[in-house]
């Protein structure tokens, strides 16, 4: 196994304990239908009944592996903000979460927005069970891929990119 495939079913494991947490994704470049590098990133899309938990304490991420740098960001998703942790952990290994609100994953189902690839990785409600399954013929939707600033980065003029205080 790769470090970064240990990354990834740490990952798992780590969401299989976190009630909040109904559904993983992955995306990206390790989710398409073509071969990757082994310094292709794991983008992850945590669908979450509420991120909270998981963007106010980054203590969580000690779960999965040791963080050697990280740093929070967000992007604008229709009317919503998704928070993102941007995670490189030991071994080089990039790891992008998304955290989608949990109602979200329904509402893919109707869309081709995931129609680049994707990979389910859990599934606790069997809502990912309804995703059409990709053709591989787009990019991801751009409104989803759009990164804005944090406001706390914004104010104080300072992101936050060292290890989480574990």
């Amino acid at each position: 196994m790769t470090a970064a495939d240990l990354i990834l079913a740490s990952i798992i494991e780590w969401a299989k304990n976190e009630e909040p947490i109904r559904a993983l994704l992955l995306e990206g470049s390790r989710a398409a239908n073509a071969p990757c590098d082994e310094l292709a990133d794991l983008d992850i899309d945590v669908f979450t009944r509420t991120y909270e938990p998981y963007t106010q304490d980054d203590r969580w991420l000690s779960s999965i592996g040791q963080v050697w740098v990280y740093s929070p960001d967000q992007y604008e998703w229709g009317n919503e903000i998704v928070p993102t942790r941007l995670v490189i952990f030991r071994d080089g290994v990039k790891v992008d979460f998304s955290f989608v609100g949990a109602h979200r994953l329904a509402a893919l189902a109707d869309t081709d927005d995931l129609d680049a690839g994707y990979r389910v990785l859990l599934d606790k409600d069997g809502e990912a069970s309804k995703l059409r399954r990709p053709t591989f013929s787009k990019k991801p939707a751009p409104h989803r891929r759009k990164r804005t600033l944090c406001a706390s980065s914004l104010s104080t003029g300072s992101r936050r990119t060292t290890s989480p205080n574990i």
